[in-house]
C-alpha cells in the first residue's frame, strides 16, 4: 500500500474508534454517575523524502472527563451524590474501584453496597448498617449515623491530576495512580448525580465523525480505483 493508502487507512481507523467513543457517550447520557470520554490522538511524523515529512494521526487511548453532572433529588436515604472532586470507594472481585454512581442499598449481611460491590469507609473496610435502624442520616462530610448514633464514615477519595481513570462498566473506574482523601468533597443525601454528557453536543459530534468516516471511505475507494485503472493501462500497453 502506498502513502496515500496508509494515510487514509490511519484516518479511517482513528475515526472508527472515535465513533465508538462518542456513541458510548450518547448511550450513557442518562446513566447515573457516568463520565464522558474523549479519544486522545498523537501526531506521528514520518520522513517522506522531498519536500519533507508527513504526519499520521494515531489514537492511543481515551481520557475521562471529570466534570460534575447535575444532581437529581430522589428522597431515598441511601441515594448519595457528591459535590466536588471526590469519589466513593467500592470493593469488587477485581479489587478497589472508584465510582460516582451513589445508588446504594444494603445486602443480607447489612453491608452498604453498590450492586455487587461493598462501599468502603475511610479506613478501607466495608460499611455495615444496623438492620434494626429506623433512620439513616449521612452528613455532608460522609459521616453515617443510624438512629443518631455514628456508625461509619464514607471513604471519599480522589485520584491525582495525572492519574488515568479506566472505565470498567457499572459506573466504576480503575486507577493505577495514587489516590488521596477528598477533603473538599461534600455528600448530598437523597440525591443522585447524573451523567456529565451533554446530549446535543455529543449528537453533533457523532454526526461530524460519521460524515468524516464516510468521506475517508470514499477517498480510499477513489484511490483504489485510480490504482486499479493505472495497473490495467500498464498491462494493456505491455
Amino acid at each position: 500500500m502506498d502513502l496515500t493508502g496508509y494515510l487514509g487507512l490511519a484516518r479511517g481507523l482513528g475515526l472508527q474508534r472515535a465513533l465508538d467513543v462518542v456513541a458510548g457517550n450518547v448511550a450513557n447520557a442518562d446513566t447515573t454517575g457516568f463520565r464522558r470520554q474523549d479519544l486522545v490522538f498523537a501526531k506521528d511524523l514520518r520522513h517522506a523524502g522531498e519536500p519533507g515529512q508527513v504526519a499520521f494521526a494515531q489514537d492511543f487511548g481515551t481520557v475521562v472527563d471529570r466534570k460534575e453532572g447535575a444532581l437529581r433529588s430522589t428522597g431515598a436515604a441511601l441515594d448519595l451524590a457528591l459535590v466536588g472532586p471526590g469519589w466513593f470507594q467500592v470493593e469488587t472481585a477485581e479489587g478497589e474501584r472508584l465510582t460516582r454512581a451513589g445508588r446504594f442499598t444494603t445486602d443480607a449481611a447489612g453491608r452498604l453496597v453498590a450492586g455487587d460491590a461493598a462501599v468502603l469507609d475511610n479506613g478501607g473496610a466495608p460499611i455495615i448498617l444496623p438492620d434494626d435502624a429506623r433512620s439513616i442520616t449521612i452528613a455532608a462530610d460522609g459521616t453515617i449515623s443510624a438512629d443518631e448514633v455514628v456508625v461509619a464514615r464514607l471513604g471519599l477519595v480522589q485520584p491525582g491530576d495525572d492519574a488515568a481513570l479506566v472505565p470498567e462498566g457499572s459506573g466504576r473506574y480503575r486507577t493505577d495512580g495514587p489516590i488521596v482523601p477528598a477533603e473538599a468533597a461534600l455528600v448530598v443525601q437523597g440525591s443522585l448525580e447524573g451523567s456529565n454528557v451533554q446530549p446535543v453536543r455529543e449528537m453533533t459530534r457523532l454526526i461530524e465523525v460519521t460524515r468524516a468516516f464516510e468521506s475517508t471511505q470514499r477517498l480510499l475507494e477513489t484511490h483504489h480505483d485510480l490504482a486499479r485503472r493505472t495497473v490495467d493501462r500498464m498491462l494493456a500497453s505491455s
